[in-house]
């Protein structure tokens, strides 16, 4: 196994070359090709077609050129969210992808903004159909060789094993828990959920069709059931395993006390290790993942790994060490 520092300087480096140079290149050589071919241009070009592959849209040949800019941009942007993370050595398979999405994003929409315009320098204006297919097929050769260079994560650190509780001969416990998500993510949450209300506001007060008011609460259903994965989370463990439930009471999840194998305390990355917040799936394991910081990580004799972030993982994973040895004993 490599070095820590030399790992986590090729992944900087690669991460920064794939993540933040590729894009760059790729937009650059876009805007070049899109200003070569800008004199050669009537005024007005096709900027969208229908269907049936005809043009209907119209527009000034530097809405492409602009188009090209901003979305190389946001490619950067993508990458730069998450940079912060891969210098300070931050674990997580994940940022090799969101590298990979960037540069491969960027070079899609590179050849679509320059092709569109090189296309129409002899006056044809026929549905860019076979250049969406060439897009394709470059965003996966930049994609695949940008997922290449990069090194992959080394395994997930298994943590510590958890000590049994000491529970005298008969005796019975239980622990209670609600586990909320970081305040930043609970904001973030509210003011999606305030958008959507106010959409379903908006499509009723303006006399909108039915139509559009059935599909702003849908956003407002769907908003509301995204919400209940990653705003806060009921656990309980007991003498039948641990129960996960949402506060909406679905998603939920039981595993036995005879179902364990073996459980760990964790430090989870909620971005490195799992790419995000909620209900995730990552390098084989199933994760509730509502914040950063210590989880219980539970091997199951059946079923993949189970990890969950908890405020008090330590006592949760002791009670389920003892419960699991319990179960197997009767």
């Amino acid at each position: 196994m490599p070095s820590t520092d030399n790992f986590a300087t090729r992944r900087r480096l690669t991460y920064v070359a794939v993540g933040f140079v590729t894009p760059a290149l790729v937009t650059l050589i876009a805007v070049v090709v899109q200003a070569m071919s800008i004199s050669d241009l009537p005024d007005e070009i096709a900027v969208h077609w229908n269907a049936s592959g005809d043009a209907d849209r119209w527009g000034s040949p530097w809405t492409m050129v602009i188009g090209a800019i901003v979305v190389g941009l946001v490619a950067i942007g993508i990458s730069a969210v998450n940079y912060r993370q891969v210098r300070d050595g931050t674990p997580g398979g994940t940022f090799r992808w969101v590298s990979t999405a960037s540069a491969a994003l960027a070079t899609a929409t590179a050849v679509i903004f320059a092709g569109t315009l090189a296309a129409q320098t002899d006056g044809d204006t026929e549905s860019p159909v076979a250049l969406i297919g060439i897009s394709v097929i470059a965003a996966f050769a930049v994609g695949a060789v940008g997922w290449y260079v990069q090194p992959a994560d080394p395994p997930a650190n298994p943590g510590r094993p958890a000590e049994p509780m000491g529970l005298a001969p008969g005796g019975r416990a239980v622990w209670l828990h609600t586990q909320t998500a970081s305040r930043g993510i609970l904001i973030v949450t509210g003011l999606v959920f305030v958008f959507a209300s106010v959409s379903v506001l908006v499509a009723w007060t303006n006399g909108g069709s039915t139509s559009a008011l059935w599909a702003a609460i849908a956003i407002v259903a769907v908003t509301i059931g995204a919400a209940s994965t990653i705003v806060a989370y009921h656990v309980r463990v007991d003498s039948s395993g641990l129960t996960v439930r949402s506060i909406a009471g679905l998603p939920r999840w039981h595993v036995a006390a005879d179902d364990i194998e073996d459980v760990s305390v964790v430090n989870i990355r909620a971005i490195g290790d799992f790419g995000g917040y909620g209900v995730r799936f990552a390098r084989g394991r199933l994760g509730i993942v509502l914040r950063s910081g210590s989880a219980v990580s539970i091997t199951r004799t059946s079923g993949r790994p189970l990890v969950i972030t908890l405020d008090d993982a330590p006592t949760a994973a002791a009670l389920l060490v003892a419960v699991s040895v319990r179960a197997r004993q009767q």
